[in-house]
């Protein structure tokens, strides 16, 4: 009877003796990025069942593995807990640097199609980051209209991307020509530290047909007017070799 008794008591202390405590580890595809950049943190703990991602921002994630990107420079401290059985926990940690992204400028110049060198000005010019979200007209990056010369300059841009360029004017748009060939509204990347150029090539309204308010809705029906069979190529449209400038 005392060893059934012996044995019974020592059944709990073998349970608890099989219950490992955890432990914390992580890795990180990168340890320096820019604003906006996303580092994917792999989870590599052991004997846990729960886990909270504090990135030291005041942002913390309760997933397994995780993504995140900064809104400001500076150090952080990423911290990984571990939690097991019993209320036992463990910690890892990594130090991840957040840089300011290199700056451009890009001045765009905004001219009519048929007419080369004839320049357009108070034009509204928009950047987007995607062709999504220049389709979707969401997440702008800035805004500014054409001068007199048909020129708008806008500064201090994130650089080593590319920009998706949107005009509206009240005769001139660049819709129908985005849908014949993105060339028309991509820029090339930017070059960081320098006056970066694009030429924004719009096509005309005729009077009495100019583009409204609701350009979500100009920018389908300029599209489904598109004869696709007959695109115009950014390289089919060559300069004359000297001109007059001219400004509308």
């Amino acid at each position: 009877m005392k060893k059934i008794l012996f044995i019974l008591a020592l059944i709990p202390i073998l349970f608890t003796s099989c219950t490992k405590d955890p432990y914390a580890d992580f890795t990180a595809d990168m340890r320096v990025v820019e604003i906006g950049e996303e580092i994917y943190f792999s989870n590599r703990s052991i004997d846990a069942h729960d886990y909270e991602w504090d990135f030291g921002d005041g942002y913390y994630s309760y997933n397994f593995n995780a993504i995140h990107s900064w809104a400001d420079p500076g150090f952080y401290t990423v911290t990984l807990t571990a939690f097991g059985r019993d209320g036992k926990l463990d910690r890892a940690m990594m130090d991840i640097e957040v840089l300011e992204p290199p700056l451009a400028d890009l001045e765009i110049t905004v001219e009519e199609y048929d007419e080369p060198y004839y320049l357009v000005s108070d034009a509204r010019v928009r950047l987007y980051p995607t062709l999504t979200d220049w389709e979707n007209e969401s997440h702008m990056v800035v805004q500014g209209y054409t001068n007199e010369s048909g020129k708008v300059l806008f500064i201090d841009l994130p650089a080593n991307k590319r920009y998706y360029v949107d005009v509206y004017g009240d005769f001139h748009d660049n819709y129908q020509l985005a849908g014949e060939d993105v060339g028309w509204i991509e820029t090339d990347v930017l070059v960081p530290g320098v006056t970066n150029t694009f030429v924004a090539v719009v096509d005309y309204y005729p009077e009495g047909k100019k583009a409204g308010a609701d350009t979500k809705s100009l920018k389908i029906q300029r599209k489904q007017s598109i004869d696709i069979r007959n695109p115009r190529k950014k390289e089919e449209r060559n300069k004359p070799e000297s001109g007059i400038q001219q400004v509308r």
